[in-house]
């Protein structure tokens, strides 16, 4: 998943990067592999701790790294305007989260249509710049 970040033009206005990246975000722990390895991390946390921890850092841990280094350039631009970074980047990713993550993990429903993605991300970021935009 964080592959894709490589796509996103890091520089770009927070509106455009937000979108990238939360789609990117979305579509990715909302796909059938992005199931199936939460699915396997959560279930074998307790005989096998070191997978979860092995996951976080390849994936979830770079990408809100590489957000809350975004957001700190975009503050230095005047773009936003942030205390903690990090923060930011976890309120970001739970954000893109609303209403289909839940769905999904509790097997509610089984897939996410591309309308859901936009619709989710869509609010997600106004939300997220009615908080920190300049």
């Amino acid at each position: 998943s964080c592959e894709a970040l490589d796509s996103i033009d890091m520089s770009g206005a927070p509106r455009v990067v937000l979108h990238q990246a939360g789609r990117h975000f979305l579509r990715f722990i909302t796909s059938t592999f992005g199931q199936q390895i939460f699915r396997i991390c959560v279930a074998e946390s307790d005989r096998f701790p070191e997978l979860g921890q092995k996951f976080y850092n390849s994936g979830p841990a770079v990408m809100r790294a590489e957000m809350a280094a975004y957001f700190e350039q975009a503050e230095g631009r005047g773009e936003l305007r942030i205390t903690d970074h990090i923060m930011a980047a976890d309120q970001f990713s739970e954000l893109c989260k609303a209403d289909v993550w839940p769905r999904l993990i509790f097997g509610m429903t089984k897939t996410v249509s591309p309308a859901e993605v936009d619709r989710v991300v869509d609010n997600a970021v106004e939300t997220f710049m009615a908080r920190y935009g300049v």
